[in-house]
């Protein structure tokens, strides 16, 4: 194919096997704090606010979001990609 990068031939820079995908987080609000999304994980957000005052959505953490708290955004975006499939 004329223009697939190739991962075998040297200077190649994508693969099946190799592809990424970035992280994601679930999307919290705090209480008394409404109209801002923080990035949730292991009981509390990114940005260190404890479980106990959180309310998690059914929806995932967008950092580019208007309303997402901009600690979060930064460490979501900052966050490890993780491995596709």
């Amino acid at each position: 194919m004329t223009g697939t990068p190739d991962t075998d031939v040297q200077g190649g820079t994508w693969s099946f096997a190799t592809a990424r995908e970035p992280a994601e987080f679930p999307a919290a609000g705090v209480e008394g704090a409404p109209g801002v999304e923080h990035a949730g994980g292991n009981g509390r957000t990114l940005c260190g606010i404890r479980g106990r005052y959180l309310t998690v959505f059914l929806h995932r953490f967008q950092p580019q979001a208007l309303a997402s708290c901009r600690k979060c955004r930064a460490l979501a975006e900052a966050a490890p990609s993780r491995p596709c499939g």
